[in-house]
């Protein structure tokens, strides 16, 4: 949990999510003077292992996208959205965590579907570990985070 501990889940979540007083967030205008609220309790070992197991989640995903977009050049200004994606989420839990690229996929068209198949599954997770966090902050953050890739996933496939 160093990216949640070092920064604060809050500024995190709000790092993610671009919701700043400056940037124009959500907050009314009244509450703008208001800063947020600080975590002061410690994680829970249910989230401390959460996190952990979504970071290597997102470590993978990123590897697996960073391998298809070296491969197909073509789709790369594409793909480089997403591997930028998953590197924010992971450095918001604690950094990238060294993972090798899954196993090849020469077809073009193939590799691209497993890679749907992967963030695919990712998003559930993100979403999963949002509703069983038991931290707020970090189920915002987990929400936040597979509603992003969602829409990030839904931009490439347009």
């Amino acid at each position: 949990m160093r990216g949640l501990a070092a920064t604060g889940t809050l500024g995190s979540v709000a790092a993610l999510v671009g919701c700043t007083s400056e940037s124009g967030g959500s907050r009314p205008e009244a509450d703008s003077a208001t800063p947020p609220p600080t975590p002061t309790s410690a994680p829970t070992a249910d989230d401390t292992a959460l996190v952990e197991e979504l970071r290597g989640r997102v470590s993978a995903a990123h590897a697996h996208v960073r391998a298809v977009r070296r491969s197909q050049p073509e789709r790369a200004a594409a793909l480089r959205g997403l591997e930028r994606t998953h590197a924010e989420h992971a450095e918001a839990l604690g950094g990238l965590i060294a993972v090798g690229p899954p196993g090849g996929q020469n077809d073009a068209r193939r590799a691209l579907a497993q890679l749907a198949r992967t963030e695919t599954r990712l998003i559930a997770a993100l979403a999963r570990g949002a509703r069983s966090a038991d931290s707020g902050a970090l189920a915002l953050l987990l929400a936040s985070a597979s509603a992003g890739l969602s829409q990030r996933l839904a931009a490439i496939d347009a």
